[in-house]
């Protein structure tokens, strides 16, 4: 239910810290596939483990070390019915991703992600889809392109639908102009947006705008789930091939997340965790701004 006068607030699903178009192909591949929908995350604020031993203090970065701590499982249950959950499955080539299976229990259909990497960097996702147990078929191909210091410059994304080309333009300033387009495959119809962003100096989007709506987020020292996943960007994260869970980066975890809409209207959710020994999220709970809550569970490899 919207609130009394509101005429643009967040979507309940997913909180859309990167507006509504930049996650529009996200939305719309998580509706095709039951509405798994993202951009993304779970329990507790306040740490089951109080001891700043874990706290990740560095510049970000991997641990790519051979035992470090992978997600092999993520449960989240829906925002407003917490009998959908959600579930994502990861299989790993050392420390690259190799697949993400993501499916719920209230369909037979079935997604699935392959990474490809080139020098230790995403450089393409295919998508595959089953729906009612049928065989799979490919839905969709993402490609990224990067410059000479390893940061993303390009990303197109090819679907049945559509095709988006997004274009990433580092500022002097520290924010990221991302330019946006969607060009309709059956049509000659096309859509263009300018996006900033901004990141703090551990690589977490701290803030989004489109020139009329903002979003702003805060972080913790603790780490992401995917932390020690080798060769993600950003995008892949909040586009929703990663996770249909609501994590929004791949250093450090959302605390708290606020949208504001043109007319000034603000709406905020918040985010606890419990860790576990190692400083790595078990479980997160989300409150939105109406109170409704979703849980997110985690497994990892050690």
């Amino acid at each position: 239910m919207n609130p009394a006068g509101v005429t643009n607030y967040p979507p309940k699903k997913i909180f859309c810290f990167l507006g509504d178009n930049f996650l529009y192909y996200h939305v719309k591949f998580k509706s095709m596939k039951n509405l798994l929908l993202i951009t993304a995350i779970l329990l507790l604020g306040c740490s089951g483990n109080d001891s700043s031993t874990y706290n990740d203090n560095d510049s970000g970065g991997d641990d790519n070390s051979n035992d470090a701590p992978l997600v092999l499982s993520i449960l989240s249950t829906d925002i407003e019915n917490s009998n959908y959950i959600y579930s994502d499955v990861y299989t790993y080539d050392g420390n690259k991703l190799e697949s993400v299976t993501q499916s719920d229990n209230q369909s037979s259909n079935i997604s699935t992600y392959y990474f490809v990497y080139t020098n230790d960097k995403v450089v393409r996702i295919d998508g595959y889809t089953s729906y009612n147990a049928s065989e799979p078929t490919k839905t969709e191909e993402v490609n990224y392109s990067y410059d000479s210091q390893g940061r993303l410059v390009l990303m197109v994304h090819t679907d049945s639908y559509e095709t988006e080309t997004g274009t990433f333009t580092y500022n002097a300033n520290g924010s990221v102009t991302f330019n946006q387009s969607y060009k309709d495959n059956n049509s000659p119809n096309s859509n263009e947006n300018t996006i900033s962003l901004q990141f703090d100096n551990k690589d977490n989007l701290i803030s989004y705008s489109d020139g009329e709506d903002t979003r702003v987020l805060e972080y913790d020292n603790y780490k992401s789930p995917f932390k020690n996943v080798v060769g993600l960007n950003f995008h892949i994260l909040l586009s929703g091939e990663l996770t249909t869970s609501e994590i929004f980066s791949l250093n450090n975890n959302c605390t708290s997340a606020s949208f504001t809409n043109s007319q000034g209207e603000t709406f905020s959710d918040s985010f606890s965790y419990d860790y576990n020994q190692e400083g790595y999220p078990r479980q997160i709970i989300r409150k939105d701004y109406e109170g409704y809550e979703s849980t997110i569970s985690i497994q990892y490899s050690n």
